[in-house]
């Protein structure tokens, strides 16, 4: 009643209740999918009356209700497990290589004369105007002591702090979509009510939402360091021009 409450009042109020909602449907389907591990494994159990009070305290008294909480236990670690080591795969190694490729990146000169070509496309665009390449080094002169020229690695460290709540949200989201993904696939096999249809709709949806998880985890995870390579290309490329302009003369 009182997570009833919760949910109600933050509704009201306007405030999300999704992550409450998903907290609720994941134990519920960790829940049904202990119930077919335990018929799969132990055999039918019997529901007591709610009259049926002695049978009930028996139940307990006994030890009886180890085994059904052992089996939850049990499921719960390896559904978690699996989950987190699927993420983890499929995300952090990855992004792991391709922080080294852009940490390890330097420019070439294709690199600038394609990104001169498209500051002055931009440009011309937006002001509509022709900018020279003399145009180009005076914003570079102008602003390369500003915010854009400036990360520092504190900054960065600021900026995954910030980030870890949204990762976290992420991770849980993909959790949430293989828990449904594998129930999808046991109610598939046990209920006839859950149709080829239905199973293939859930199926396509889990599998766009995991991907789309991934793919933001990714991008959260390497943001970071995006951001510090940044001020280092665009000093790297003005020093470049600032060299060409000294050759010129």
């Amino acid at each position: 009643m009182e997570f009833y409450n919760q949910i109600s009042s933050k509704f009201l109020k306007g405030e999300s209740i999704y992550p409450d909602l998903r907290r609720l449907i994941v134990v519920l389907l960790k829940l049904s999918i202990s119930t077919y591990v335990y018929i799969y494994f132990i055999g039918e159990f019997n529901l007591y009356e709610v009259s049926e009070y002695k049978k009930v305290i028996i139940f307990f008294l006994s030890g009886k209700f180890l085994i059904p909480f052992i089996i939850f236990a049990f499921t719960h670690l390896i559904l978690t497990f699996l989950s987190s080591v699927i993420f983890s795969v499929l995300t952090i190694f990855p992004v792991i290589k391709l922080k080294r490729k852009i940490i390890d990146y330097k420019l070439t000169y294709e690199d600038k004369e394609t990104s001169k070509n498209v500051a002055k496309s931009v440009a011309k665009y937006s002001i509509k105007k022709d900018v020279s390449d003399d145009d180009l080094l005076k914003v570079y002169k102008e602003y390369k002591e500003k915010f854009l020229f400036s990360f520092d690695t504190k900054l960065t460290e600021d900026l995954e702090k910030d980030l870890l709540v949204e990762k976290k949200n992420v991770e849980l989201n993909f959790n949430f979509t293989f828990l449904i993904l594998i129930s999808s696939i046991i109610f598939y096999i046990n209920l006839p009510d859950f149709n080829t249809v239905l199973f293939v709709i859930v199926i396509l949806v889990t599998l766009v939402f995991s991907i789309f998880s991934i793919l933001t985890y990714r991008f959260f995870d390497i943001l970071p360091t995006i951001v510090l390579k940044i001020p280092e290309i665009l000093k790297e490329h003005g020093v470049f021009e600032e060299k060409t302009e000294i050759n010129k003369i």
